[in-house]
């Protein structure tokens, strides 16, 4: 700046009036300069660690879509109007139907007779927590599936929440009982009946 103010002016020397004024400039340059580069590099540190933790959320995603879909239980999201919109393989397997199947149908669609298998327990998992609003777990329902193939199920479910505390649905896991059932009757059977002529001991 000085040396273009001499050039301008056409003079050899800046007058010392000039001095401070160009000092002052030349300061809040520097200054100006030095905020920018601290800035750039905040902003370079910024996205490095946004592009991180991206990257971290993403493999947890990826990680817990892996579990899901891998664990032999059932696990369905279920809306307030008791509408399924997300159901895992497992469900699949369990329900006997593929997934684009089963999404938007109801909990309790008459096509795979869900019945409680308890008789001092009538409601399903949706009715329970929106009563309530507390988690439910070890409750069994009996279904029959489009196979035709009869199995018990132990429900456990929890209610999910909006930002403001309002439920807006169910998370439940599925998981078929239908063996332990079988083997748990044969024992008793067993345990009231001789073993070589079926009769009451």
């Amino acid at each position: 700046l000085r040396e273009q103010l001499k050039r301008d002016l056409g003079v050899e020397e800046v007058p010392d009036h000039l001095k401070h004024f160009i000092h002052s400039i030349n300061s809040t340059y520097f200054q100006f300069d030095k905020d920018q580069h601290h800035l750039e590099e905040t902003l370079q540190s910024s996205l490095k660690e946004h592009q991180k933790k991206t990257l971290e959320l993403k493999t947890m995603q990826e990680q817990l879509v892996n579990l899901v879909e891998t664990i032999p239980q059932g696990i369905v999201i279920i809306d307030c109007k008791g509408k399924i919109e997300f159901a895992n393989t497992g469900t699949e397997r369990i329900l006997g139907l593929p997934r684009r199947r089963l999404i938007n149908r109801t909990y309790n669609d008459p096509v795979w007779r869900m019945h409680s298998s308890q008789p001092a327990n009538e409601e399903f998992p949706l009715e329970l927590i929106l009563k309530t609003k507390e988690p439910i777990s070890g409750i069994e329902y009996a279904i029959t599936n489009l196979t035709g193939e009869e199995r018990t199920l132990n429900v456990n479910a929890a209610p999910l929440h909006d930002g403001k505390g309002n439920i807006t649905g169910i998370v439940a896991s599925l998981e078929d009982i239908t063996l332990r059932k079988q083997m748990e009757a044969q024992l008793k059977y067993l345990s009231l009946h001789d073993a070589l002529t079926g009769l009451y001991n």
